[in-house]
């Protein structure tokens, strides 16, 4: 596992032209989301009068499938941070109805050859996965001092034992 710090985040993302994307990319980092919640977020699982994402659902690409999240702690509501809120208050007024916000605009391959671009032109010398967004979030948040079962919550993990036996060595 390799995690990127939020300096070299930044760097990475500003490699990005793409703004669903760079948006895609920065709630991975930020929020610390499994590809697949994010994938599933549709316009109405977002409050904006309380700065919050319902997480209720996970979307497999490979198999085009919507199901429940990975547990039962999976399924949460996560207040944004300001650099999510304030761009999806922009992606939000550009989405019909209760159509998803990345599904049909983000496609897995493109994702990980971004992902890749990103790196090398960001000159990262470092084996990024998508799911490392997730461990670079718990990282930057483990450094800030959040506490671990925030953290636990967060990322709806079954327990804070998950959480720790992942990241303790952090």
């Amino acid at each position: 596992m390799d995690i990127l710090t939020e300096e070299q985040f930044e760097l990475f993302i500003s490699k990005e032209n793409n703004n669903i994307y760079k948006f895609f990319f920065r709630i991975l980092f930020y929020m610390g989301l499994r590809k697949g919640e994010c994938l599933a977020i549709k316009k109405e699982d977002v409050d904006l009068n309380n700065k919050t994402i319902s997480i209720n659902k996970t979307y497999n690409p490979n198999y085009k499938i919507e199901t429940l999240p990975k547990t039962v702690k999976s399924k949460r509501n996560l207040i944004m941070p300001e650099i999510i809120f304030n761009e999806m208050k922009n992606i939000i007024s550009n989405t019909e109805n209760d159509d998803y916000l990345f599904r049909d605009k983000i496609k897995a391959t493109t994702l990980r050859e971004k992902c890749q671009r990103n790196l090398k032109n960001a000159h990262i010398i470092k084996q990024i996965r998508i799911h490392d967004f997730r461990h670079s979030f718990a990282s930057m948040c483990i450094n800030k001092g959040v506490p671990i079962h925030i953290i636990s919550e967060y990322m709806g993990h079954k327990d804070i034992y998950t959480t720790l036996k992942i990241y303790a060595h952090l």
